[in-house]
């Protein structure tokens, strides 16, 4: 459905968390949304995913931004360019492929880990 916010979200099983794709103005990122209701377990996700950035790294071939703010309640990962967003029409096609090809690697690497933490933190 339409919507007036430059993100859209994809939900994959865990409840409060997501892999997000943003389109600002001049810039563009996937992001791994760790925003569960309850804060701690938001932080202990964060945390496991956290022990694998070695890992998740290198699967992915990039180096990821990290952002576990202390003081919210939400965490978060994330990968971005700046350069191409919204404002350049001609380059929308090329935010569009990067979207695509980064919410599928991020979900293929990451979030089997947090299935795996999900998992741990049940027994």
């Amino acid at each position: 459905s339409y919507s007036k916010e430059y993100w859209i979200n994809g939900w994959f099983g865990i409840s409060g968390f997501s892999i997000e794709c943003d389109a600002k103005m001049n810039g563009i990122a996937v992001e791994i949304v760790l925003a569960n209701s309850n804060r701690d377990v938001n932080k202990s996700a964060y945390d496991y995913l956290y022990a694998h950035k070695d890992e998740i790294e290198a699967k992915l071939g990039i180096e990821l931004n990290w952002w576990r703010y202390d003081k919210g309640k939400a965490s978060y990962l994330d990968y971005h360019i700046k350069g191409i967003g919204m404002e350049d029409e001609t380059r929308w096609v090329e935010m569009a492929e990067f979207h695509a090809e980064w919410s599928k690697k991020f979900y293929d690497v990451i979030v089997p880990i947090l299935r795996e933490w999900d998992l741990l933190r049940r027994k």
